[in-house]
């Protein structure tokens, strides 16, 4: 009866909480259900001191699930996102978005199901059908079709301060769709231990010292020497691991090459697989192994703006020191005016949801809430 566009499936479908139905449970969890002594039992919950009333929530819930029969876990999501709804329908008013009764009148009269095909005229034979299809009375249809007008008009209050440019679509485009290959080099913590031997030596003197010097080591004459011999070998590493960052890092802000800096390193070299954004980065051998600098700062800060052959600065992982460059860049083709089109609808959705999150985040952080569905 109802085309896919209409109206009246929009208001069933309550589009505006689509947005938040598990963003908004993952985020925030549930509100506290709670049985106050003497309540209401038509009263489901309370809303900045509004109450929920058990006939609106049931029929909200029987549009959500068209019907369908819904657990305890269930009805309480459900309640969250009604109340979601009803903060925004809020938000709305508070703005001045509710229709008048004139405005709303004249949106019932022209939806097309109401519309006599013969006639071409309103018809209230076809509202009398409607409303006993969806067990609803005049007044319930009335104030249904005006909180849908109010949803339209905050919804699109909000998308008017939204735009999308070209050049956001084109830089996304080519963000998403580059792949890059990195080369790299690992002097490994057992290499800086080898190579450091002489550095990271601590005899038995530097251990009596340290006890006779520290009150503190003295705890367990079986185990204090080789406690205290442990800690001061650590320390010790720590001075040389911090000395060849330094020393990378120096090369790296005097503009050397990515030779310089990897000679100066002497790892052991390797070469990732090509990876797009968000692509797990594992080095280019049979085994695939990942790659501990691809979460450090210094790389998700800077891959997609180095220069190919440009070294980057030291990054110390448990495995040890990395350094590494970008040897390939592969660019995508650039779109057509109609790829820009359809990329601009869809990242323009996809703002459209996050602004919409944003807000509903807001209403529920300030809203002062109390659900007794379930008790």
């Amino acid at each position: 009866m109802f085309s896919s566009k209409s109206p009246v499936l929009k208001i069933a479908g309550y589009v505006l909480i689509g947005f938040f139905l598990l963003i908004i449970i993952i985020a925030f969890g549930m509100p506290d259900f709670i049985t106050p002594m003497g309540r209401n039992p038509q009263i489901l919950a309370k809303v900045n001191g509004k109450p929920v009333y058990a006939q609106d929530f049931l029929r909200f819930r029987n549009i959500a699930t068209g019907g369908r029969v819904t657990d305890n876990s269930m009805d309480q999501m459900l309640m969250t996102n009604y109340i979601v709804d009803q903060l925004m329908l809020e938000k709305a008013s508070n703005l001045g978005f509710t229709p008048t009764k004139a405005t709303t009148l004249m949106q019932i009269r022209s939806l097309p199901e109401l519309i006599d095909e013969r006639t071409g005229a309103y018809s209230p034979a076809l509202l009398e059908s409607l409303l006993q299809q969806n067990n609803w009375n005049y007044s319930q249809f009335f104030n249904v079709m005006r909180e849908y007008m109010t949803r339209e008009t905050l919804r699109d209050f909000i998308h008017q301060g939204i735009t999308v440019s070209t050049n956001e679509v084109e830089a996304l485009h080519a963000a998403s769709g580059t792949k890059t290959t990195v080369a790299y080099s690992l002097l490994t913590s057992n290499d800086i231990r080898q190579r450091y031997a002489a550095s990271l030596n601590i005899t038995d003197e530097a251990v009596e010292e340290q006890l006779r010097s520290d009150r503190r080591e003295r705890q367990d004459p079986e185990t204090d020497r080789a406690r205290v011999r442990a800690n001061l070998e650590r320390a010790k590493y720590l001075e040389v691991e911090d000395d060849i960052v330094s020393r990378i890092n120096d090369l790296v802000e005097s503009n050397a090459n990515f030779n310089t800096v990897f000679n100066t390193l002497r790892g052991k070299s390797g070469v990732s697989k090509s990876f797009g954004l968000g692509e797990p980065i594992v080095d280019d051998t049979k085994e695939a192994m990942p790659l501990a600098f691809a979460s450090s700062r210094i790389f998700t800060d800077n891959f997609m703006k180095m220069q190919i052959g440009e070294p980057s600065k030291a990054i110390k992982t448990p495995e040890g020191i990395y350094v590494f460059t970008i040897i390939r860049r592969e660019t995508p083709r650039s779109l057509t005016r109609m790829e820009i089109e359809e990329d601009r609808e869809l990242l323009y959705d996809e703002t459209s949801r996050a602004v919409f999150d944003s807000i509903s985040r807001k209403l529920l952080e300030d809203a002062k809430i109390e659900i007794f569905l379930g008790n």
